[in-house]
This record gives structure tokens, sequence and C-alpha cells, in this order.
């Protein structure tokens, strides 16, 4: 009797847990999309360096200087400390990380367009506009799943 409402007690915190990792909040879904923009762009100029040439060097200058990466590192501080939302939310920054860097570097006019986008990165609008393009783009991937309100 006493295993089998032990077993129940374990089964129902895995299902919370479970329950409350594979979702997010709205705030957590901006810093989710902030650290995948940033990634997925980093990922992307490292692969656009033979159609960039000359550009390939001030771009990756106005990246480092873009803001972005602190940005990076705030977003990465706020992530939940909860084991199974954290690697949801892990989970979702890498995949959209890898979606944004395979669109960027599909072909030299799509590196063109990326070194443009870096260029607007400078200025916090522009960032914010980034990052707000990146969070519509990630409420579409098939694995993420918002939080209700209130969670």
């Amino acid at each position: 009797m006493r295993f089998c409402f032990f077993s129940i007690a374990i089964l129902v915190t895995f299902s919370n847990a479970i329950a409350a990792g594979g979702c997010l909040s709205k705030k957590e879904l901006l810093n989710v999309a902030r650290m995948g923009a940033t990634m997925g762009v980093g990922g992307a100029l490292n692969r656009c360096g033979h159609c960039l040439a000359d550009r390939y060097q001030p771009t990756v200058q106005a990246y480092e200087a873009s803001g972005m990466l602190a940005e990076f590192r705030r977003s990465e501080s706020e992530l939940p400390r909860d084991p199974a939302k954290a690697d949801y939310a892990d989970d979702l920054v890498r995949m959209s990380a890898r979606a944004y860097a395979n669109d960027m570097t599909a072909d030299c006019a799509a590196c063109e367009k990326l070194a443009g986008t870096i260029a607007s990165l400078s200025a916090e609008e522009g960032r914010a506009s980034f990052y707000k393009q990146r969070a519509d783009a990630l409420t579409k991937m098939p694995a993420f799943r918002r939080c209700p309100e209130g969670q």
C-alpha cells in the first residue's frame, strides 16, 4: 500500500514537471528568441565567409559590436532554473538557431541579406524588431508550446 502511494506521488510529480517544462511564458519566449537569433546569426555568419568575401570581416565586427552577445548572456541568465523547463528552452534555442542559420545560408543572396540584417542590428530598435520577428517564427515551430497565463 505504501509503495502504491509513493509510486503515485512520483508519477504525479513527474507529470507536473513535464507539463511545466514543456511550455514558455511570454518573457521566456522573448529570451529564447533572443538567444536563438544570436546563435543563428553567428552560425550563419560563419558559413557566409566565402560569399561575403571582403565584406565578411566588417560584418563580423558589426555583429560583435551590435550588443547581441551581451543580450544573449542576459537572456541566458534569465532562463528558468527548473531543469525540465531549462532543457525545453535550450532545445528551442538550438532548433531556432539552426533553422535561421540554414535559411540565411541557402545561397550567396541569402548571405547578402544576412549582412544587411546585421547592419540593422546596431540600433536597439532594430534588434528589438528582429527579436520580435524571431519570437513570432518560434511560435510557429511544431515544438513550441505557450504556458497558460500565470505559469
